[in-house]
């Protein structure tokens, strides 16, 4: 987690000393002199003062208004103060120093004559009472001055002067919840007490397609969307990019609870303005309760986040609690990621390669490399699994740049002795076409291995064409240049049209593997698939389709006028050396099989 920079209080910096003593004793004397223009001002005040005391002098009149003009002003005072965002301790620091005056003044006005006798208490030299109440006017104007003391309320009370406000939100960072937390179960160990996280969905992409001017806007108005939600005695702080704590005081039963969380992700549904452009902000929100869900400062927010994300992998808008099953997952993953920065050196990381094979004649038309992962620590990983921990790691541009050199290297080793030589795929994440040096890293490896650029595809998704930033075209652009071949994988599954897909000059499409698996049963995903392959025809782009398993799929494929098929049906992705066998038993026995069906393809051609 990052910690945001800032400052606590209106000030950013705390002000040089005698600046301070400056504002402290101006404050002070200010506050002494408004009253008196105020009784001079207005002569109801006096006039009310004579008839409350009708035997007083003019000159004791005079300091009586004043004194009036005093208590009106304390009170007024007191109830801004008190619907005021400071925190307690600035709060009754200025109510007391306004009573002080207001006492000062009256027992001067009673010293002085306004009512006769005077009680003998109050024949004491009032020069050591007005000295007290001018040093506290001066601590608490200086406290004040000195930006300790007017933060947004009520986080002043529990942040030291070291604490940094995030510039975008005016947030505390993490620490400052960790320390009330921690204090608050040192103090009350019985209570419960509630963490939220609250992390927004899709804000990477809003930076990514609208600049980092853009997210900030949305996060500073997400912060002040959530912030009204929250009661005086709740804090929250900025602790990611795009990530909220929330520290709910006092007990919250799991449905109060849940229906916080929904009156937080209400808040955020709203349209939210950012320059021209009008967003839809969700959120992801993860819950935890002290003692069940951790048993202090640093455990409960800890599995709060763990609860975030458990919500988050879940769909976008989702909430969950914090269960001790997820506490195992976290764990795991953990020693995930950190098996996974190692892998790469202790050779756990290998290429297998599944083929795709011609609709017109049968034979193998390329092969498709997948990454594969098997730990030592964790056994066979799933890709599902794995890659996702890349990506949010970014352990995803180093196995990027091993995974092409390693299919360069084998794809030239593999081709020597071909008399037709077959193209190799690999699949590249979105985020790594962002990456200024990734021609670099593909004319490297094409080099260093004299591999002809025709020879490697790059598969993308579709999705990945919708950034349009100028440094993923330019990079598009610079790998054409080379002489790779762009695919789109999963095509349909994403937002893309085609429109996007001329602009970027892409060589061939992969229908997803839900369309062809629905295909032979739903009349729906036929026509897709049909239409598809028709359109992406029409404007001289192949297509292949993934996940084919059943001949009734081919046979519709082959109707329809597919270029290439990709399957379990023809054989499962097998390590290197295992590679040549299938192919050679491929063309042994599928085109045996299928004369038939690549016989009626050649005629429809």
């Amino acid at each position: 987690m990052s910690y945001p920079q800032g400052r606590i209080g209106l000030l950013r910096r705390p002000p040089p000393p005698l600046v301070s003593i400056f504002v402290g004793v101006t404050s002070v004397a200010a506050v002494f002199l408004w009253p008196r223009i105020i009784a001079h001002q207005y002569p109801l005040v006096r006039r009310f003062t004579a008839w409350v005391a009708p035997g007083a002098s003019p000159g004791v009149i005079s300091d009586a208004a004043v004194w009036i003009a005093y208590i009106v002003i304390a009170v007024i005072l007191t109830a801004v103060v008190r619907r005021s965002r400071l925190d307690g301790r600035t709060r009754w620091m200025l109510v007391g120093f306004f009573a002080l005056i207001a006492t000062t003044e009256f027992a001067g006005l009673i010293r002085g004559g306004l009512f006769s006798p005077a009680p003998a208490w109050l024949t004491l030299d009032l020069r050591i009472l007005g000295a007290v109440t001018s040093i506290t006017m001066a601590i608490a104007i200086t406290w004040i001055s000195t930006a300790h003391g007017m933060a947004r309320a009520p986080m002043a009370e529990y942040y030291a002067d070291s604490d940094l406000l995030d510039p975008v939100t005016e947030l505390p960072p993490l620490r400052s919840i960790q320390r009330r937390l921690t204090r608050d179960i040192r103090r009350d160990p019985q209570s419960h007490f509630t963490v939220l996280v609250v992390d927004l969905d899709q804000f990477k992409r809003v930076n990514k397609t609208l600049g980092h001017h853009a997210g900030n806007q949305l996060i500073a108005q997400a912060a002040s969307r959530l912030r009204k939600c929250l009661r005086n005695s709740d804090i929250i702080a900025r602790i990611g990019a795009d990530e909220f704590a929330i520290y709910v005081r006092g007990s919250l039963t799991s449905e109060r609870a849940l229906e916080f969380s929904r009156a937080l992700q209400r808040s955020l549904a709203g349209i939210i303005r950012v320059d021209d452009h009008e967003l839809v902000v969700t959120a992801s929100i993860g819950i935890t309760v002290y003692p069940d869900g951790g048993d202090d400062a640093f455990s409960l927010l800890r599995n709060a986040e763990t609860a975030m994300y458990h919500a988050k992998h879940s769909g976008a808008g989702h909430v969950a609690f914090f269960t001790t099953e997820m506490a195992a997952l976290a764990d795991r993953r953990v020693g995930m990621e950190r098996a996974l920065r190692h892998a790469i050196e202790r050779g756990e990381i290998a290429l297998h390669y599944q083929p795709q094979v011609s609709l017109l004649n049968g034979s193998v038309s390329g092969l498709e490399a997948l990454m594969r992962w098997n730990s030592r620590d964790f056994g066979p990983v799933s890709p599902v699994d794995f890659i996702p921990l890349a990506e949010e790691t970014n352990l995803i541009t180093p196995l990027t740049d091993w995974a092409i050199a390693e299919a360069c290297r084998f794809a030239a080793t593999f081709n020597a002795d071909l008399e037709r030589p077959i193209p190799f795929a690999i699949n590249i994440s979105p985020s790594q076409l962002r990456r200024e040096d990734l021609p670099q890293v593909v004319e490297n490896a094409l080099t260093r291995y004299h591999l002809d650029g025709k020879l490697l595809e790059i598969e993308i998704t579709e999705n990945a064409l919708m950034d349009e930033l100028p440094r993923t075209m330019e990079t598009l652009a610079r790998l054409r240049a080379l002489g790779v071949t762009l695919a789109i994988d999963d095509f349909g599954t994403g937002f893309s049209s085609m429109s996007y897909i001329l602009r970027h000059n892409i060589d061939r499409l992969k229908i997803d593997r839900t369309f062809i698996s629905d295909s032979t049963v739903s009349a729906h995903s036929a026509v897709v698939t049909v239409s598809i392959i028709s359109l992406a025809h029409g404007l001289g782009i192949k297509v292949i389709a993934e996940g084919v398993e059943t001949i009734d799929q081919v046979n519709m494929l082959v109707e329809a006028g597919c270029d290439d098929v990709q399957g379990y049906l023809f054989s499962r992705p097998v390590p290197p050396e295992s590679l040549r066998a299938v192919l050679t038993a491929h063309e042994l026995s599928t085109q045996q099989d299928m004369r038939g069906i690549f016989h009626r393809q050649r005629s429809n051609v």
